[in-house]
């Protein structure tokens, strides 16, 4: 990150950005999330992490892909700290895997605690399709429950990524 010049002194703001996830779509996608800076020269780019290219920087344009974003403008007290967070985690070049994903890295940098919102409402999602359907559905077959159960987690997960990317 040292070629884009990171510095406190160079950078004019800090932004949480998500976009839709264009490989994927329906009710399993997710919403894609980064960590966006704005410089001194005006360009903008996009620390995030994905399956292919793991954690990485994007001009904000590549970040986007075509697609509309949703943007956070946060007001930073300290953005050395965010900063060092960021050098951290893209000098580890952490690979992507679900329990490593863009979320995780967005809110470590941004917030210092490693946790994705919609892996963490696809979790609750299955835990409660999986209750009622152990009760409710008792009678009916696994593969009835099993799927109830996944249905659960999947409302949760397209509940959680319409609420990222602003989706009434």
């Amino acid at each position: 990150m040292k070629h884009l010049k990171l510095q406190p002194e160079y950078i004019t703001e800090v932004f949480e950005i998500y976009r839709r996830k264009t490989a994927s779509t329906g009710i399993f996608s997710v919403a894609h999330a980064g960590v966006g800076f704005k410089l001194l020269d005006g360009s903008k780019w996009v620390l995030h992490r994905t399956p292919g290219n793991n954690t990485h920087i994007s001009n904000y344009d590549d970040f986007l892909m075509g697609e509309t974003p949703t943007i956070r403008e946060l007001i930073v007290d300290d953005i050395a700290d965010i900063i060092q967070r960021a050098e951290a985690i893209y000098g580890n070049s952490a690979q992507y895997s679900i329990f490593k994903n863009c979320e995780h890295l967005k809110n470590f940098v941004l917030f210092g605690e490693a946790e994705s919102e919609q892996l963490q409402k696809v979790l609750i999602g299955i835990g409660a399709g999986g209750l009622i359907s152990q009760t409710l559905l008792k009678n009916q077959s696994p593969w009835v429950k099993l799927g109830f159960t996944a249905l659960c987690g999947a409302i949760a997960l397209n509940h959680e990524k319409q609420k990222k990317l602003n989706i009434q």
